[in-house]
This record gives structure tokens, C-alpha cells and sequence, in this order.
């Protein structure tokens, strides 16, 4: 594979091995000086054991760093949420105008939120929305009940979830961030994780933690 200039530049300030979460992101903001990036965490599993389980669980992230783009759909929130410049209020047919356009960063929101009870109506842009990992559902709590569940995500609600090789990756911060506030985040997920593992799990779990802006290399930590 090759690699940017920066992938390669970025690669000399880390050794090959194991960090302190405070070492890995004194080398993060080293190595990303003049400008702010995403931290993303991976964390790996036992794969050989993944295949068994279904690891999934949300959280809220104590320290948010990026918005949540919400759209809701033929639903009258409460006073303190209709001026909400992060709430996107459409009805069926502006959002079947929207996800008319093929790409998704041109829809103007990261969940689509819809009141149970409106299902049957946006089931014609089901296979659209699928596509694009849009379609409300109860699990995430997209397709809610309460008004609270539109709340969640205006502060800070996550979801992690393992790949089918055993890996959860998500973002906890940006190279800005405050020490203190990175780390925050980071063993908010860490115990997140920990509280997903099953009660009939056997060996080893967590195997390794990397750390990693935007296209750089990983420290394992």
C-alpha cells in the first residue's frame, strides 16, 4: 500500500513499542502540530471468539467533540428543541427529496429520527436509507417513543459495536483536547467495552489498544 507523505513523516516520531496512553498522545499532538484531528481508538478482541457473540452496546461520551446531525421526521418536539440548529424537522416527501441524492454528506444530518408510530410511512425509502445505515430502528433508539432519545444524541450518545474480526473503533476526541479530557473519554469507552464482555466468555479478551489520528500510523498503548 502507499503511503502520504505525512503517513511516512508521522512514523518516525513512534518506536515499536507499547505506550502509555499519556506517551501515545504527547506523540499525537507531536506529530499533528498547526492543526486539530480525530483521535480514533481501536481495540482489539479475541477473534476467535467474536463469531459467538453479538457485541453491541451504546454509552455517552463525557466530553463531546463532534455534533450529532439529526433529522426528524413529521414530529412536533418540545419548546427547548424546535430552535435546535442541530435538528433538521422534514416531512415524507422532503426526505424522500434528500435521500433522492446519492451522496450521503450531501443530506445534511448523521441520524434520521422517527416516531414509532410513523414507520409505515417512510417504508417506501427503506432500501435507501438501508444503504446508507439510515433507517430509524429501535435498537439505536432512531425509532423512539420519547423525545428524550432525540436528547441523547444532541449529548454525546455512541454506539460501539465489534466488526467481525473482533475490533471496535471509535472516535474519543481530537488532538486539541485537553489531556484531561482525552483521557476521559478514553477510559469511559475502555469501560464500556469491559462491560460488554459476555459472563460465559473464555481466555483472554481485550488482546491490543492502538491509538491513531486521522490517516497516521497506530501506537499501541
Amino acid at each position: 500500500m502507499k503511503r502520504s507523505k505525512r503517513y511516512k513523516k508521522a512514523k518516525e516520531f513512534i518506536e515499536l513499542k507499547t505506550y502509555t496512553f499519556k506517551e501515545a498522545f504527547d506523540v499525537l499532538k507531536l506529530i499533528d502540530t498547526g492543526k486539530s484531528r480525530t483521535v480514533d481508538l481501536s481495540i482489539s478482541l479475541d477473534s476467535s471468539k467474536i463469531k459467538q457473540f453479538n457485541m453491541r452496546g451504546f454509552f455517552k461520551m463525557p466530553n463531546i467533540f463532534k455534533i450529532c446531525r439529526l433529522a426528524v421526521v413529521n414530529y412536533e418536539l418540545s419548546e427547548s428543541l424546535k430552535n435546535n440548529k442541530d435538528i433538521l424537522f422534514l416531512n415524507i416527501d422532503e426526505l424522500a427529496k434528500i435521500t433522492s441524492q446519492r451522496n450521503k454528506k450531501t443530506w445534511g444530518f448523521d441520524k434520521l429520527l422517527l416516531n414509532s408510530k410513523g414507520l409505515e410511512k417512510i417504508k417506501h425509502l427503506a432500501k435507501k436509507l438501508s444503504i446508507k445505515k439510515c433507517f430509524p430502528n429501535l435498537k439505536d433508539g432512531t425509532l423512539f417513543t420519547d423525545e428524550k432519545y432525540v436528547e441523547d444524541y444532541l449529548t454525546g450518545k455512541t454506539e460501539l459495536k465489534a466488526d467481525k474480526e473482533g475490533n471496535f473503533h471509535v472516535s474519543i476526541g481530537r488532538t486539541d483536547f485537553s489531556y484531561e479530557k482525552l483521557e476521559e473519554n478514553f477510559k469511559e469507552v475502555l469501560s464500556k467495552v469491559n462491560g460488554l464482555k459476555p459472563s460465559n466468555w473464555k481466555g483472554g479478551y481485550i488482546k491490543n489498544l492502538t491509538l491513531s489520528t486521522t490517516m497516521s500510523p497506530g501506537i499501541r498503548i
